[in-house]
């Protein structure tokens, strides 16, 4: 049986992992909202199995710290890799890859 992270990353085509009260995770929502990128929030202080979520998180990418945003269940990274990916393209190809519609 899949657990709750790895249902997220197969059900949504753009995951961000992040915390209400986080600053980073709000520029990178606010960022892909205004460049029209469909996405699900899963807000870890909120979400019942949020503690379970963290643990799989950072047996997948090392780490905890948030935001974590996946495309097609691949890592793209934290808001400074994310904006980065806007930035120089990377981020499109990968939206193209997995079919997300986007204004980039």
């Amino acid at each position: 049986m899949d657990s709750t992270f790895e249902t997220i990353l197969s059900t949504h085509k753009v995951a961000v992992f992040s915390k209400g009260w986080c600053p980073f995770c709000q520029r990178v929502i606010a960022s892909l909202t205004d460049a029209g990128i469909s996405h699900e929030v899963i807000d870890l202080d909120d979400h019942p199995e949020g503690s379970q979520i963290s643990t799989d998180l950072r047996g997948k990418v090392g780490r905890t710290s948030v935001p974590q945003v996946f495309v097609g269940g691949e890592l793209v990274g934290g808001c400074d890799d994310t904006l980065a990916g806007m930035s120089d393209g990377s981020l499109k190809t990968l939206l193209d890859t997995h079919g997300v519609a986007h204004g980039l």
